[in-house]
């Protein structure tokens, strides 16, 4: 006895993808996080309105603006090396992070710190 529905391929005829019945985006994703950071990271002026709704309903309302001879870059920049200078561990971490790039780490996963035994090929005949 076959298992499911006998007649899934009539009753779905309705809704497969057909040149009428495509998705909305077609399976592009947006910008990522990444991508929208470096596009304004070269401006020198920005403004933005955020609407916000909080777990009970109330609707809040934060506007910005940013006016600067520098680029947004260059204030993130100048701000994380005044933070890490006053004490600010994260700040320093992730001053340091871009500037000298993240320690590598040594793991061993199975030597126990003894060093790895070669075989010869010539051992692999015998």
């Amino acid at each position: 006895m076959a298992k499911g529905n006998p007649n899934i391929a009539k009753q779905g005829k309705n809704t497969r993808f057909s040149s009428k019945n495509q998705p909305q985006n077609r399976g592009r994703k947006g910008k990522s996080v990444t991508d929208f950071l470096k596009s304004y990271g070269e401006a020198k002026e920005l403004s933005f309105e955020i609407n916000t709704t909080d777990k009970d309903g109330e609707k809040k309302l934060f506007k910005g603006e940013m006016n600067t001879p520098s680029t947004i870059n260059q204030v993130i920049a100048v701000t994380i090396i005044n933070k890490a200078i006053k004490g600010d561990n994260k700040a320093l971490q992730t001053y340091l992070d871009r500037t000298e790039g993240k320690p590598s780490q040594h793991i061993d996963h199975t030597t126990d710190g003894e060093p790895i035994k070669s075989v010869s090929p010539i051992d692999w005949a015998k």
